[in-house]
């Protein structure tokens, strides 16, 4: 009774390791991959968001531009003027000018810095947009992995059939159109 039991249960074993194995050798994984160059170059998503940061970024320039021309007219105002003043007039007059174009160069540096800030946070919140939708597309269409290929040799070789660039990409901008143009 004892060694029946023995034979059922290595019997059992040996059917359940073969159907693993079998399992294991059928089922190949799913992969797909995407030039995310151009992924990001085409995405109506990341155009958009570049034509706002210009507009933003258009605004800031315009501003320093403005501070910057008024601070020349009153260096050329002063230097028109200057013969006409005394030097402690003068010796003021440059101090105050000194002053204004350390203000706009902190100014600039501030803009340069926020500038830059935005564009980080403009990417970065397009790039979970995409890749949260890549997420979402590997999930719904069986893809056990999606790699990205940059062109900096991170994948050095894959079949052009598993290139999904373009079918994303085309799911991508539907997403965006639907979420954004309702």
């Amino acid at each position: 009774m004892g060694n029946l039991k023995l034979v059922w249960g290595i019997l059992l074993l040996s059917i359940v390791s073969v159907g693993i194995s079998i399992f294991l050798f059928v089922k190949k994984p799913k992969i797909g991959y995407i030039e995310t160059n151009i992924l990001i170059q085409k995405y109506e998503g990341v155009k958009a968001a570049n034509q706002q940061f210009e507009l933003k970024t258009g605004a800031w320039k315009a501003s320093t531009d403005s501070l910057v021309k008024k601070w020349q007219d009153d260096v050329k105002t002063f230097e028109k003027k200057r013969s006409g003043l005394s030097a402690k007039e003068i010796k003021i007059q440059e101090q105050l000018l000194y002053n204004q174009q350390e203000q706009l160069n902190k100014y600039g540096e501030s803009v340069k810095q926020k500038t830059k800030e935005e564009q980080q946070k403009m990417l970065q919140t397009q790039f979970n947009d995409i890749n949260d939708f890549i997420a979402e597309y590997a999930k719904s269409r069986g893809y056990d992995y999606i790699l990205g290929a940059n062109g900096s040799g991170n994948l050095l070789y894959a079949d052009k059939g598993a290139n999904i660039t373009e079918k994303v990409l085309e799911e991508l901008n539907k997403d965006y159109k639907k979420k954004h143009f309702k």
